[in-house]
């Protein structure tokens, strides 16, 4: 997945800043469409945890699309669910996204 700026700030040849002007403006496009799919990501994300429940990430990606819709009780409800069943520490992303939750 595109992260960062493709071959840095503003240096490089016209090609490549014609390349790199590209890839940001297809990633910008399909983040927004995706952002409107966060409903859809948590039928799919419960799926998957109904499936393999040991798996965190399928929990934190839960968390951020309750908080994205504005659903703070369920993301916490969400993070509470996955400290039951993993029964260990969590990622710092995932403790981090809690600690958030909790200062709103």
């Amino acid at each position: 997945m595109y992260c960062r700026l493709y071959l840095g700030k503003e240096e490089g040849e016209a090609w490549a800043l014609s390349a790199r002007e590209r890839l940001r403006s297809k990633f910008l496009r399909t983040a927004e469409a995706l952002g409107h799919h966060w409903q859809q990501a948590i039928g799919c994300y419960e799926r998957a945890l109904d499936i393999g429940d040991l798996a965190e990430d399928f929990y934190f990606h839960l968390m951020q699309c309750h908080h994205w819709l504005g659903r703070r009780a369920e993301a916490i409800q969400v993070y509470l669910r996955c400290k039951r069943m993993l029964q260990l520490s969590h990622s710092n992303r995932t403790e981090a996204l809690y600690q958030a939750l909790r200062q709103v």
